[in-house]
């Protein structure tokens, strides 16, 4: 009997380690931050740490030709937030489902008496960009624009001047032209005929170099925002590379290089040093892995 016992106990500790293996590297760090440029800042943010250790980070923006564009990017932040810990999985039937819900909540929103004066045609509209890390992969789902940055942990090899290869782009505008400007056909809203379901996009972590997440409003970069430059002596034309995403990489390298405990003092200052420069509510959310904090140049 004692020895059946102990056999039992032995398999305890055994699912007992295999549950602590697939928990969630810890060490990553993970905050959020924004500059309004507005009088009423149309952006809205958040950060937030599962019970499991995960972290879920999101960023939303008020479209300004909307009636009560702050209102609709903080409730949806808070309609996130709210369940951050409880049904938001990086699961793509769950995001889709979790998008169709916020619009549901927009447009129950709308019927408030605060917003029967308004048009509902044109009536609480803002994008989302939202992150989920899990234990070997970071998933993001979004409607609408802004950027999706995703820098691997080499970038304290190269030097200031090289081109920024170890960056890339995901988030591929929700974006048409029309008159002259950008005009974004996939969004949320209060509309009861929703069709606005979202792009997912997942990465796998680098477990050698670390990774770092940028996503951000349009205020800081979005791709259909990129000016075209002329090249007069050999008559060539070239997209420039964001100014503001060049200062946020020179800030996780140098935070790479030194060891930097206060990065989001540093990232507030950043924001406080532009915000003359911006031409509209500036807001980001970064996470850095494990592995991109451990492994210092």
């Amino acid at each position: 009997m004692l020895g059946k016992n102990k056999n039992k106990n032995k398999k305890k500790e055994i699912i007992k380690q295999s549950e602590q293996q697939i928990l969630p590297i810890s060490g990553n760090m993970c905050f959020s931050a924004s500059m309004p440029y507005k009088k009423v800042n149309e952006d809205a943010y958040f950060h937030f740490k599962t019970k499991s250790g995960l972290y879920v980070f999101a960023v939303a923006d008020g479209l300004g030709s909307f009636s009560a564009a702050a209102e609709a990017s903080k409730q949806t932040i808070e309609y996130v937030k709210q369940r951050a810990d409880v049904i938001i999985k990086p699961d793509s039937e769950v995001l889709l489902d979790l998008f169709q819900k916020i619009n549901n909540h927009l447009c129950e929103l709308a019927k408030d008496y605060e917003y029967k004066h308004l048009d509902d045609k044109k009536l609480f509209g803002t994008t989302l960009i939202l992150g989920i890390e899990d234990t070997d992969k970071v998933t993001f789902a979004y409607l609408g624009n802004g950027a999706i940055i995703h820098l691997r942990g080499t970038v304290a090899e190269f030097k200031d001047n090289d081109d920024p290869w170890f960056a890339s782009n995901l988030l591929n505008p929700h974006t048409v032209p029309q008159k002259g400007d950008e005009c974004l056909y996939k969004f949320l809203t209060n509309n009861i005929t929703y069709h606005g379901q979202p792009s997912i996009i997942t990465v796998e972590k680098d477990s050698t170099a670390g990774d770092a997440f940028i996503i951000c409003t349009d205020g800081i970069s979005s791709q259909d925002h990129f000016q075209l430059y002329q090249l007069e002596n050999i008559g060539l034309a070239r997209i420039v590379t964001d100014n503001f995403l060049l200062d946020l990489y020179h800030i996780l390298k140098k935070f790479k290089n030194t060891d930097n405990p206060n990065l989001e003092n540093v990232i507030d200052e950043f924001l406080n040093n532009n915000k003359e420069k911006f031409k509209d509510d500036a807001t980001l959310a970064i996470l850095l892995t494990n592995s991109f904090l451990s492994q210092k140049v």
